[in-house]
């Protein structure tokens, strides 16, 4: 009984000298490249003192790298120190998040262990500001947000602000020091800065004009050396209509981007940087607010981008990619007493070593799933720490259609990588020799037993990471609220026009305008010839952004058109054929089309239809006549389908919006027998039917 007392005694001690622990303010910053800080001297002009002053109060950590160079899982990486293909966020524009019971983050571990925390800013995952766990206070918009007028999330109550957003989040943080200065606390900053639209503080719009950009060389790659798929241009309409298996070409060149003395070899760059000067401000009101309290000493302040950005280099915006610019980030921290002042760092860090640096910082041990490590004990100069000398960057596709899947090794000399799913030449650079990456020497006989070395570098790092090719989501599908089972179930084997029903139990009730009942396959049909339409009322049971939507249909085209559809000018989709082919669409966000197709013409047969969303799990697919013909990841997954753009309307595109260009003008005609809609069904029964039928898909012809 003594004995346990005694260790309950010194549990309590144990707890009550969080007190002395340091504070945690992370500030986090949106596609700050690594040399866009002052001190760096990459912009002579660019001001940033109170960057500096962290710098000069404690570490710079010169080579610090993202696993992938992406909001959303260079957030997860941040928070749960684990790469994406182990978190479950290896995209954007699929809504994932990291599940907090698999990979917990460190303020959830901090919070466990006596910290008050509070996460202020950009989230941009699960598509939601709702609060997460690990967080006591809480403050967020959806996705990018805006740089002036914000709905936040506050603490679960929606308030509406109409200042820069930059200078708004830092007078919350400043709040939250101020009314946690007597405590240990963990402050999560998230900038929406710099993110393009680069929309400065009207105070720094006319920052640095005049001042010349200097030149890089990498600003007049004409990408000669480079894979194929870097040299493809093409226009939005273009780039944004995917289709499966699409094939780019591209010339054996590109000119460079024009290099101006103002703006570089990218024509915002001047803004880009004018947008850090409201960030660098706020920092400086929290050292003021840290000083006034009396707790700066006893305060880590930790200053991080989320990943690079290309400014011209290589002929690019964004970031995403493989090259030095994009894969490497701004990281600075001080903390007196554990972190040297003017120090610097020379070895590898990532952005999953933050989440375990931080934990250690507060002697708070890290969950084992962590994969990154904490920094700390390479101040340690009496001890030899062992510290990785190469690393791995990934990239799934998302968003920009003729960016492949990436794979890279990168050591501190070498860079080498490759793409999985296309047939296009590797890159590798000597970092050393060629730091702007100018040079490929993928076919360098000299650098064969190199290749060979990077080549097996990264499939070493491929499983000591535990990397996989398709990432599943990281939580289970979640409960939609929304009915399953059949939707919709319209057969028109009936002898008058006035008989057509829906027979499922959504009570759909549509509206036939035109045609006429003819010969179907072994019963009736409605035939459309080309003016008939079948229209359905919205019904939110019946709109496909939930759960696994399955359309089954059985027509007869005697000529091109839309069998369904249902959207419009910014968001729909459509079962069609075009060239006899039959063929399937998804639109999101007004100019992004994806779609898939048979490539076999079945012009005046009988051919069961199945296509299927999958938005959750962001795959679509088509099975003509019992065969799969087509299945792809959704670049753009579907989001909701408001009532403002109609309900489902067979034998046109009511709107004509969905794809004007080419598929919208097409009215059906031919013959349909029957039309379900199914959600969260068994697709394998249903494609089945086509064998009940006596449909195959051999007896198609190639198309043209």
């Amino acid at each position: 009984m003594i004995k346990k007392l005694l260790l309950l005694m010194l549990a309590l001690v144990a707890y009550d000298a969080t007190a002395k622990r340091p504070n945690i303010v992370f500030i986090l910053t949106d596609d700050q490249r690594f040399d866009a800080m002052g001190f760096m001297d990459r912009y002579p002009f660019l001001e940033t003192p109170n960057l500096d002053r962290i710098r000069d109060e404690g570490v710079h950590l010169k080579n610090s790298f993202v696993t992938l160079s992406m909001c959303a899982p260079a957030r997860a990486g941040f928070l749960t120190g684990t790469y994406p293909h182990v978190n479950g966020v290896n995209t954007n524009v699929e809504g994932r998040e990291f599940n907090p019971d698999k990979t917990p983050s460190f303020p959830q571990v901090l919070q466990a262990n006596g910290y008050k925390t509070a996460f202020m800013g950009k989230w941009h995952m699960d598509h939601s500001n709702e609060p997460r766990r690990g967080f006591d206070h809480w403050i967020s918009f959806s996705g990018q947000g805006h740089y002036n007028g914000n709905e936040l999330n506050i603490d679960g109550v929606t308030v509406k602000n109409s200042g820069y957003i930059t200078d708004e989040l830092t007078q919350y943080a400043v709040d939250f020091i101020d009314a946690n200065a007597d405590q240990p606390f963990c402050l999560y900053l998230s900038h929406k800065a710099v993110h393009q639209p680069f929309t400065p503080a009207t105070r720094d719009k006319d920052l640095y004009t005049g001042a010349v950009v200097p030149k890089r060389d990498n600003f007049f790659d004409n990408l000669e050396d480079k894979p194929e798929w870097q040299r493809v241009s093409r226009g939005r309409d273009e780039l944004y209509r995917l289709r499966y298996n699409d094939h780019y070409t591209a010339p054996s060149k590109r000119a460079p981007r024009p290099y101006t003395p103002e703006n570089g070899a990218h024509p915002s760059t001047k803004d880009y940087l004018r947008t850090i000067a409201a960030v660098d401000d706020g920092i400086g009101k929290l050292y003021e607010v840290l000083e006034q309290r009396g707790i700066l000493d006893n305060t880590a302040i930790i200053f991080a981008g989320d990943n690079g950005y290309m400014l011209g280099e290589h002929g690019r915006g964004d970031k995403r990619v493989h090259y030095n610019e994009s894969m490497r980030i701004p990281l600075i921290m001080r903390l007196p007493g554990s972190i040297p002042a003017q120090s610097t760092l020379e070895q590898m860090v990532l952005n999953i070593d933050v989440a375990p640096t931080i934990l250690d910082m507060a002697e708070v041990e890290a969950p084992a799933i962590m994969q990154g490590q904490s920094i700390l004990p390479l101040f340690d100069q009496a001890v030899q720490t062992p510290w990785r000398d190469s690393y791995l960057f990934t990239y799934w596709r998302d968003l920009i259609p003729t960016l492949p899947r990436i794979l890279s090794a990168r050591t501190e000399r070498y860079v080498y990588s490759t793409y999985p799913d296309i047939d296009d030449i590797d890159e590798l650079y000597d970092l050393e020799k060629d730091p702007y990456e100018m040079t490929n020497l993928i076919h360098s006989p000299e650098h064969a037993p190199l290749l060979q070395e990077m080549q097996e570098r990264l499939e070493q790092l491929k499983q000591e990471t535990g990397y996989k090719k398709t990432v599943p989501r990281p939580r289970p599908e979640p409960e939609w609220g929304v009915k399953d089972g059949l939707l919709c179930d319209v057969d028109f084997s009936v002898r008058t026009l006035s008989a057509i029903q829906d027979a499922s139990s959504i009570g759909n009730h549509p509206t036939v305008t035109g045609g006429s009942i003819g010969e179907g396959l072994g019963g009736s049909a409605l035939s459309f010839d080309g003016a008939t339409t079948v229209s359905f009322p919205w019904k939110k049971q019946v709109t496909p952004e939930k759960g696994s939507y399955v359309i089954e249909a059985l027509v007869r085209p005697t000529a091109d058109g839309v069998v369904l559809a249902q959207g419009s000018a910014y968001r729909g989709f459509m079962l069609y054929f075009d060239d006899g082919c039959p063929g399937f669409v998804t639109k999101e966000n007004a100019h992004r089309l994806q779609f898939l197709d048979s490539q076999k013409s079945f012009t005046g047969q009988w051919v069961h239809l199945v296509a299927q969303i999958k938005n959750y799990h962001n795959t679509m697919s088509l099975w003509v006549n019992g065969t799969l013909v087509a299945e792809e990841s959704i670049m753009w997954p579907m989001h909701v389908m408001h009532p403002g753009i109609g309900g489902l309307t067979l034998g046109a595109d009511p709107t004509g919006e969905i794809d004007p260009l080419e598929i919208s003008p097409l009215k059906f005609e031919g013959d349909m027998q029957y039309l379900k809609i199914y959600r969260q069904a068994d697709v394998g029964n249903i494609v089945n039917h086509a064998a009940a039928l006596g449909l195959s898909f051999e007896s198609g012809k190639p198309r043209g």
